[in-house]
């Protein structure tokens, strides 16, 4: 198990620097990402809110919980049932 996770924390961090390397990342992107944090990200879109204002645009922020998406997953059919702990 320890060997499995020893693998796939490799091949993560290699992707990683692969795309950091090549500039893959979107440019905005906030996650994942050294020195960007939540808190950065949504500095940002008040920011972009209060920039659209100033020059009297519409604005429309959408927000999405998508965090109870993952409570329906059934990790028994994926196979990942012994590796997931709580």
């Amino acid at each position: 198990m320890y060997r499995t996770l020893l693998k796939e924390l490799s091949l993560i961090s290699q992707v990683h620097d692969h795309m950091l390397a090549n500039g893959v990342y979107p440019m905005f992107q906030s996650a994942f990402r050294p020195r960007h944090s939540t808190e950065m990200a949504l500095v940002r879109v008040v920011n972009d809110i209060l920039l659209a204002k100033n020059l009297r645009q519409v604005t429309l922020l959408v927000l999405l919980d998508l965090s109870a998406t993952f409570d329906t997953v059934n990790y028994e059919v994926c196979g990942t049932a012994e590796t997931i702990t709580y």
